[in-house]
């Protein structure tokens, strides 16, 4: 998708920013530029679907770039390199702030507001990084439904947590965060603040875990979106 005329204007002004703030982030510094990279394409993207507020923010964009960043991140730890770096003056520079969140009543409001299966697919896709077309098979319908309930389920997350009262900054942090939860915190919290409201036994029982199991992801998945540091 080309990017509109906005979008590369602000990709331009802010690429060497972009970069510095990516090499700021990542446990391999030499990914600076193909995360910045990475970031531009989302960002473009998210536009190209109408998901972007108004006025095409450049903090928007330093926030999904930090979604890249700790996603390569995350894909070094499981190779045993277990740190996340954070540079202060990079961080002051791009006037992108981290902020502790209120996990709970912000997951509240995006499971009571937005439709179960497209939030599965919505996390399956940002959460798992699978394509639409890889869900096809699974939900019975073509990759063209997939994609519109991918769009509709973001769209919805973000209209979700305005309602609710959320400014822009913490929207985008909960979404860096909320892409970070494994696949069984994202199980255990979406049975538990979800449409099923249910107990650690319940879940439990339906995951066929034990209830210790249930309750580490439980608030292992918490502590992620509650705060950078976990």
């Amino acid at each position: 998708m080309p990017a509109c005329s906005a979008c590369d204007d602000l990709f331009q002004k802010r690429w060497g920013r972009l970069r510095g703030y990516c090499r700021s982030l990542l446990t391999i510094k030499s990914d600076d530029e193909a995360a910045a990279q990475d970031s531009c394409l989302e960002y473009n993207g998210q536009c190209g679907m109408g998901t972007l507020p108004p006025g095409h923010p450049p903090r928007w964009l330093f926030g999904i770039a930090r979604f890249v960043c700790l996603a390569r991140n995350r894909q070094v730890t499981r190779r045993g390199e277990q740190h996340l770096i954070h540079d202060e003056e990079a961080r002051s520079e791009t006037e992108f702030v981290l902020v502790d969140l209120d996990a709970e009543a912000m997951l509240q409001a995006v499971m009571s507001a937005v439709d179960q299966r497209a939030l599965l697919v919505l996390m399956r896709i940002r959460g798992e990084g699978l394509r639409p077309k890889d869900l096809t098979g699974e939900l019975g319908v073509v990759n063209d439904h997939v994609q519109r309930l991918f769009r509709g389920a973001l769209k919805s997350v973000i209209q979700a947590l305005q309602t609710a009262g959320w400014n822009r900054e913490h929207i985008v942090e909960f979404l860096n965060r909320f892409w970070l939860l494994d696949e069984w915190e994202w199980r255990v919290l979406w049975r538990a603040f979800g449409e099923q409201h249910m107990s650690h036994e319940d879940i439990a029982a339906s995951l066929s875990l034990p209830a210790k199991e249930v309750a580490a992801a439980h608030e292992s998945g918490l502590n992620k979106l509650r705060s950078v540091a976990y």
